[in-house]
């Protein structure tokens, strides 16, 4: 159930988390100088482009949001969206007046699913995404209330042996026309329709999810029809849309399947042909890129060259989550051209690209510069591995950039200077290394991770994606690696639960639990066993 809240946040603070054996790590965060970007603390070590500068609005030290995700800029405050992870009713949404030194953070809703879109609305509503519904508060009242307007989203599938299964791709990601129409994401149940296939031989997932739809607005009754239509079908997941007035045509950015290096998409639908009669099918999952045919689906060879074909193709796995066309004054050299935000963690991703368009808005070409870059690497304490989700542009055309994995806010404004380039490393050795594993873990513990180690990190199910940190036949280099990036945090005064490769495996992040659940286990199709789990979980609380 939707909870409002009336106070403001009280203000708080980051302990550091001690790892023993005079081994320490401080909270991953943002350094910033003791200069200004945009009013805020500055960010010295992201790249950015001449003229421009990057700053921390808000991390979890001011505001105690739990993954923040997409932003909007609406008489003079800032909305933000927050996920919560991938458990039920964790989410919320905040209130942010930037005027305020501290900035003042109010939350609005809490108890929220898994909140992911947040829009501008007809008559000045705001509107936001939960996993099964839209809802819609007015921001003028000084009591808000949740107001449904779109309801039974599915976030969950039952495959035809009459197995249900939770939805890969449950967040809800819309776009609101000038109409008040809503074009509304339906994420795949799955990640390649791997397990109907075997079943039936028939992927039913396409009739029913896996596709845009158009919600009908009635501007007399300020209702929408729960009557949709089907705009597009054969889209695994529609997570960055942004509509062209002048064109009248949606843009799609296509999050393709994981773990097979497929690209991403940026893909077009025309509303004008739309309501002449065309219809549109991007082919999830029987095909990819400029009708490439996934492996397996050989029947549908004639079925991928017919398919509609994207634009143009974006490099695998960037996982572009949010368009922004920029409008304001504060950047002229940005205005009329396509954001783009890379969420994805392989080293193509973690970016916000610069889309040239033409005259009409339309996409000029398909190579991007960056308005933010360097997310890739931890900058060894001066700023962390980043991912970005949401954009926001306010009325001085400064932009917001929402890093959920950071937990944080940022803002990209004007400078005199040269913009941020790339510092020197810190060439002090601040790692751990094989021969120090000995001083931080007991004999037992060795002989119990390497005993585990086959049956569990070791498997393609993580070395399918992590292949950078997973070593085979290595198991205390594995170690060495997951310590130094952070998924393992030894000594006794980090929890079990608060260790990051059990919370991803829980869910208790803002990215998908990992591994895969079977099913979806494309290059072994066994997953990992639950004995396996349990022995992990035991190994971790014995740290």
């Amino acid at each position: 159930m939707i909870q409002k809240i009336r106070s403001s946040v009280v203000l708080m603070g980051l302990a550091c988390m001690a790892f023993g054996n005079n081994y320490s790590f401080a909270q991953k965060k943002y350094h910033t100088s003791s200069s200004l970007c945009g009013g805020f603390p500055r960010v010295s070590s992201l790249k950015t482009p001449e003229g421009t500068c990057v700053g921390l609005v808000a991390d979890q030290n001011t505001v105690p949001w739990k993954f923040p995700r997409k932003a909007l800029s609406y008489d003079g405050k800032l909305y933000v969206s927050a996920f919560g992870g991938w458990v039920k009713n964790k989410g919320q949404v905040w209130e942010l007046d930037l005027t305020r030194n501290p900035i003042a953070a109010k939350q609005i809703f809490q108890g929220t699913d898994r909140t992911h879109g947040l829009r501008l609305g007809p008559q000045g509503k705001i509107y936001f995404g939960d996993a099964t519904a839209i809802y819609r508060f007015d921001p003028s009242s000084s009591h808000p209330q949740a107001e449904s307007v779109i309801s039974n989203l599915p976030d969950s599938y039952t495959l035809p042996n009459g197995k249900t299964i939770d939805s890969n791709h449950p967040l809800t990601e819309f776009i609101v026309l000038p109409s008040g129409n809503l074009i509304v994401n339906v994420g795949a149940p799955t990640n390649d329709c791997n397990e109907e296939m075997r079943i039936n031989k028939v992927c039913a997932q396409r009739d029913v999810q896996a596709e845009l739809r158009l919600y009908y607005y009635d501007e007399a009754t300020d209702r929408y029809n729960p009557r949709y239509s089907r705009l597009a079908r054969g889209l695994r997941n529609s997570m960055g849309l942004l509509f062209n007035e002048k064109t009248d045509e949606i843009y799609q950015a296509e999050n393709s399947a994981d773990q097979l290096g497929t690209p991403d998409e940026l893909n077009v639908i025309d509303l004008k042909e739309y309501s002449e009669g065309r219809s549109y099918d991007f082919a999830w999952p029987f095909c990819y890129g400029n009708g490439l045919r996934y492996e397996g689906y050989s029947n549908y060879k004639t079925f991928c060259g017919r398919a509609d074909k994207p634009l143009f193709l974006l490099p695998a796995h960037v996982s572009p989550l949010d368009m922004l066309v920029y409008q304001g004054k504060m950047f002229p050299e940005l205005r009329g051209k396509i954001l783009m935000s890379w969420h994805g963690w392989r080293p193509s991703g973690s970016r916000i690209a610069i889309f040239d368009t033409d005259e009409v808005g339309h996409f000029r070409s398909s190579s991007p510069s960056f308005l933010i870059d360097g997310w890739q690497e931890d900058a060894k304490g001066r700023h962390p591995k980043g991912r970005p989700v949401g954009l926001a542009e306010d009325s001085s055309g400064a932009i917001y950039v929402v890093d959920d994995q950071n937990n944080s806010l940022l803002i990209v404004a004007s400078t005199e200077d040269k913009g941020t380039p790339p510092e020197e490393d810190d060439k002090s050795d601040d790692k751990i290394h094989e021969e120090d594993l000995n001083q931080i873990f007991s004999a037992q513990q060795l002989e119990d991770w390497s005993g585990m180690y086959s049956g569990l990190i070791q498997s393609r199910d993580c070395q399918s994606c992590h292949a950078d940190v997973v070593h085979s036949d290595e198991p205390l280099k594995t170690l060495t690696e997951m310590i130094n990036s952070h998924w393992i945090r030894p000594g006794g005064d980090t929890a079990q639960s608060d260790q990051l490769l059990w919370q991803r495996m829980t869910g208790e992040t803002g990215v998908r639990i990992m591994p895969p659940p079977p099913s979806e286990t494309i290059l072994s199709g066994k997953g990992i066993p639950d004995s396996s789990n349990e022995k992990l979980k035991a190994w971790l609380e014995g740290l």
